[in-house]
């Protein structure tokens, strides 16, 4: 379903993009060779147009219907590789009418120029029309295929069919033989509680391939344990769930009104009848609503993999603090699959070892993953002018060409290539169309002087290189996203006209001072880190940062770090606060007042406080929706902190990092419900005890626990690390221990324990004798 979505999507996109760059372009002035007839080539154009539309409406009916027909799919094949075409064309088309408007003559030397190039823009503008006939002969083709085939009589046809969702032949038919293993599995991991609590929420997944008896079995297990619950409902959802059936289905089964006329019910009526239903008992529609935080495309970027992470198409392989998936794999038969389908639309070409994973000429999408294999015949074959995205991996540095062959190239991709040749980067600033430059990592050492003229540009990632500074003309780039820099590289003046902007960082102040000024220009700016390592930072600072703080209304993930911050301009900063989702600042004499309740967004906090107070702890668990709290402390008013469930509450709380001199925090029973990760951290000598409560926190995976062991003695810090292990032993959820010790170079040896040892060695010396 993802790749005919993609598909639809491709086809709007590329009917905007046919209508609006030859219309944007007709003021231009084009000498009267006979190359180009204005007027010619836009009837062409207008004819290609409309006959896409219909080509449009026609595969969006594809879209809706599971259509095998072999006419159709071959249909459809040409269809999506002329629209490649098409976009080339107009890519190409583009770059001839940017470096029109760029270079129109300046003077007898400019004059000079363009009268040199002349015969250059003739033949470049006898190709592009060359290439809209050829365009408008092949969409009359696929139209002419379209009728002769009845393209729209298949999908028509196989619209009206209504066929029977093989997981109803599961629910109906008798149970399978063999499944009681299985079933008494699953049971078990449904019914025993085993350290959690019964009440909570789970979620088993029957994975496997169709046909196996998923549906069967869980259909088994529902029959036989429903009986167990007051409420209970079984419910099929598609690729493409009906949430108003759905739910309608589910209010029926829970309340035994089998003929309840849901129709004419909205969608919240619905929900709101089963949760009274359930008498308020959390369960089952909340995972029905979808997100629809669609603010920025990454953003619609980040929910459609979430998407795939959902529906298991895609593993996470590492998720950090806040639950961000930041590296991923897949299933073999997965990777099968994809390999499968992205050969038969030919949507990416890899050359890994012996062997290439696609074999058609027209690459749209390389990956260069290793240099193993001598590739050169097949190189010699591959048509690099068609390449949109390039992903170079370090072991196939060597196999990337010369980048003037990418005139195209959209994205383009050299993180970790460390032996990268000057002669390879060297036409970097003609790729017009370049919307993402990836560089971490490499050793580039330097960016050239003409990398503003990538206007497309989006993302710019320059991070652990050895650059240390970006040319003027990068303000140039008005279109850019995203500029990830290292706190070492110091940044241009007129950063402030960089209108999109909505992710910088790690901006150096003492490197760019005259930023802060600016800052307040950004106004799309998101997110913004910002550090201060070398000491420098001085109480003027603040002011300009308070003045451009105020203008940032978008902003919701604010990192400043390397500085002792003044309360006046943490106070100072709850004019953009209720936006917040990620803040992570240098140390702060005491906890914000506007760090409360109403901060509806924020789910990481990352603090040091001079003094943390009992009233601190309850406004940080009354957060909503924190979800990761890492506070380091350096003391506790008073001695003793309670974590409970009538003040501190922390609901959602998943991670917690506590660090302090003398631990004085004790966890009661039943607060922090849902923590699955904890951190602490404490001097052995200036702790009072350990029994803090660590037994309550009944959802705990992994506890790390680290000792600062400095002027403790060797038999306190080992009481210390026996009693943790024991408190948590006591846990009924049995989560993982790491204990560390850190400064055990500074341990003092107990004077008993010395003086034993002492008594000790003497025993063992043994009488002198002699040997006769």
């Amino acid at each position: 379903m993802e790749a005919s979505m993609s598909r639809t999507a491709r086809r709007v996109s590329l009917l905007g993009r046919v209508a609006v760059p030859f219309q944007d372009v007709a003021p231009v002035d084009y000498p009267a060779d006979g190359q180009i007839q204005q007027k010619g080539a836009r009837g062409d154009i207008m004819f290609i147009k409309a006959e896409l539309e219909s080509i449009q409406a026609a595969l969006e009916k594809l879209f809706e219907v599971q259509v095998t027909d072999s006419l159709v799919k071959i249909w459809e094949r040409d269809v999506r590789e002329q629209s490649y075409d098409i976009e080339d064309v107009i890519d190409t088309f583009m770059i001839h009418i940017e470096n029109h408007l760029l270079t129109k003559p300046h003077g007898l030397k400019g004059f000079m120029k363009g009268s040199l190039s002349l015969l250059t823009r003739a033949m470049i503008r006898h190709r592009i029309a060359t290439d809209i006939k050829r365009i408008k002969k092949l969409v009359s083709e696929a139209s002419a295929r379209r009728d002769r085939y009845k393209i729209d009589n298949i999908v028509a046809a196989a619209k009206t069919k209504t066929t029977i969702d093989p997981r109803l032949v599961g629910i109906y038919r008798e149970a399978l033989v063999g499944i009681s293993g299985p079933k008494e599995e699953l049971t078990k991991l449904l019914m025993e509680s085993e350290g959690t609590s019964k009440n909570k929420l789970k979620v088993i997944s029957i994975v496997g391939v169709g046909g196996l008896g998923k549906t069967t079995l869980a259909n088994v297990i529902y029959q036989h344990l429903k009986g167990q619950f007051d409420c209970d409902a079984f419910v099929s959802v598609s690729l493409k769930p009906d949430l108003k059936k759905i739910l309608s289905s589910i209010f029926r089964q829970f309340s035994g009104q089998g003929n309840a006329l849901t129709e004419t019910w909205c969608t919240e009526e619905i929900i709101n009848k089963i949760r009274d239903e359930i008498n308020d008992k959390r369960w089952i529609s909340e995972g029905f609503i979808p997100g629809e935080d669609v603010d920025t495309l990454y953003e619609q970027g980040g929910n459609y993999f979430n998407e795939l992470v959902n529906r298991s198409m895609i593993q996470p392989a590492y998720i950090d603090s806040h639950g961000r998936v930041h590296a991923c794999r897949v299933h073999d038969m997965v990777l099968d699959l994809i390999t499968s389908l992205s050969d038969e639309i030919n949507f990416v070409t890899s050359l890994r070892g012996q062997q290439s994973t696609c074999q058609s000429n027209k690459v749209r999408r390389l990956c260069l993953q290793n240099s193993m294999y001598d590739h050169t015949i097949r190189q010699e074959t591959m048509k690099w002018s068609r390449v949109r995205s390039l992903i170079v991996f370090p072991d196939a540095t060597n196999l990337l060409p010369s980048l003037s062959r990418f005139c195209i190239l959209r994205v383009l991709d050299l993180e970790g290539c460390q032996d990268l040749k000057s002669r390879q980067f060297k036409y970097i600033c003609g790729l017009f169309h370049l919307r993402s430059l990836i560089l971490k990592g490499t050793n580039i050492s330097s960016l050239p002087n003409k990398i503003g003229n990538l206007s497309c540009l989006h993302t710019l990632d320059i991070r652990h290189t050895i650059i240390t500074e970006l040319p003027l003309t990068v303000v140039h780039l008005r279109k850019l996203v995203h500029l990830l820099i290292d706190a070492s590289v110091k940044l241009p003046d007129g950063i402030g006209n960089m209108k999109c902007l909505q992710e910088i960082s790690l901006v150096g102040i003492s490197r760019s001072p005259n930023f802060l000024k600016e800052l307040g220009c950004l106004t799309e700016l998101r997110k913004l880190q910002i550090s201060e390592s070398t000491g420098a930072w001085h109480k003027g600072y603040e002011k300009t940062l308070i003045d451009s703080l105020r203008n940032l209304h978008k902003i919701h993930h604010l990192y400043i770090h390397g500085c002792e911050l003044s309360t006046e301009f943490i106070s100072n900063i709850r004019c953009f606060s209720q936006h917040l989702r990620y803040i992570s600042c240098g140390q702060l004499s005491i906890l914000p007042r506007w760090i409360n309740s109403s901060l509806l967004c924020l789910s990481t906090i990352d603090l040091i406080l001079n003094v943390l107070r009992q009233y601190d702890l309850q406004c940080l668990g009354a957060l909503q929706f924190l979800h990761c709290l890492r506070l380091k402390v350096l003391k506790i008013e008073p001695e003793r902190l309670v974590v409970s469930t009538e003040h501190a509450k922390f609901h959602n709380l998943a991670e917690f990092s506590f660090t302090t001199s003398a631990m004085g925090l004790i966890f009661m029973q039943y607060s922090m419900p849902r923590l699955e990760n904890l951190e602490l951290g404490f001097n052995v000598r200036q702790t009072k005890g350990f029994d803090i409560g660590l037994e309550h926190l009944s959802s705990l995976k992994d506890v790390t626990v680290r000792i600062d062991c400095r002027d403790s003695s060797t038999s306190e810090v080992q009481n210390a690390d026996a009693a943790i292990r024991r408190i948590l032993y006591m846990n009924s959820n049995q989560p993982n221990i790491h204990v560390i010790r850190h400064y055990e170079q500074n341990l003092i040896r107990d004077e008993v324990k010395v003086q034993k040892e002492a008594v000790e060695e003497k025993e063992y010396i043994l009488p002198p004798f002699i040997i006769v």
